[in-house]
């Protein structure tokens, strides 16, 4: 190992193979056990579409895909600390952002099977929802009684500094364009959290705000962190400072994983949640 900064990067890289491929799944996978150990389908049928059988096979298919996601960066990492040539590791201690990029991506897969799972779970439960009384909530929402005003200027400030940042350092106007894209995927996925129906019909309506909430800043923290990050590829370009890529972009899935999934999970807690209105007398809100 010729440079500390090598070492830096293979804490970072270890970090991120135990933080999105063991820990967030853990608690992702205890978090479904205990949904059905404590709100079985015999006593909370309207929380259910399937059977029992199901989801347990559901559940560990996602938890064998991590796993195998898991063996495969415990495996880069012991190549790259014992059967790479170091020697190639350039002398200022940079190392390829491909290895964080590329497994990063590859992490972030079971995340995205599951959201497509759960959206059609909900969609499910939506069709087979017959009740025809509903408890509507009737006060509007507004933005701001869900996000926090000086996270919402704050996002927005470092947003606007990415698109000055480029537009008099940047190597042509293609940070800023990607910036933008990102920017309106997250307002639009937040105005839809914020105006759109809701996929739960059974949802109590404390439950739905809390939602909102949770997602809303969930989106504001992975915005500012996008900004931040981009901020630094703008400085690369100016201060040469490529040896710190890998050991930043390493992070940088760290955070918006931790921000994202970690912030929600932390968010909507089951103790807090009104898991009465899956019952068989339970209203439909």
């Amino acid at each position: 190992m010729k440079h500390p900064l090598e070492l830096l990067f293979y804490i970072a890289f270890a970090s991120q193979i135990y933080l999105l491929s063991y820990e967030i799944p853990r608690r992702i996978s205890a978090r479904r056990w205990k949904v059905l150990e404590n709100f079985p389908p015999e006593k909370y049928p309207k929380l259910y579409t399937q059977s029992r059988d199901q989801y347990l096979i559901s559940d560990a298919r996602y938890r064998m895909l991590n796993t195998i996601i898991l063996l495969i960066g415990i495996v880069v990492f012991l190549s790259l600390v014992f059967v790479v040539d170091h020697s190639t590791f350039a002398d200022d201690g940079y190392v390829s952002e491909a290895w964080p990029a590329g497994y990063g991506m590859l992490q972030f897969v079971p995340l995205i099977f599951l959201e497509i799972a759960q959206f059609r779970e909900l969609r499910a439960m939506r069709e087979a929802n017959t009740a025809t009384s509903r408890q509507a909530e009737l006060k509007p929402r507004r933005l701001f009684d869900f996000l926090s005003p000086t996270l919402f200027l704050i996002a927005l400030i470092l947003f606007l500094s990415v698109l000055a940042t480029d537009l008099v350092i940047g190597d042509g106007m293609s940070l800023s364009i990607l910036t933008v894209a990102v920017t309106l995927i997250l307002a639009s996925l937040g105005w839809w959290n914020l105006r759109g129906r809701n996929l739960n019909p059974h949802q109590a309506n404390a439950d739905r705000s809390t939602q909102i909430s949770a997602t809303l800043t969930s989106f504001a923290y992975v915005s500012i962190i996008m900004s931040i990050f981009y901020l630094f590829t703008l400085a690369d370009q100016v201060y040469d400072i490529d040896y710190l890529d890998a050991f930043t972009l390493s992070v940088y899935f760290q955070l918006v994983a931790g921000m994202s999934t970690g912030f929600l999970l932390q968010c909507m807690r089951l103790e807090d949640m009104d898991f009465d209105v899956y019952k068989d007398n339970s209203v439909v809100s």
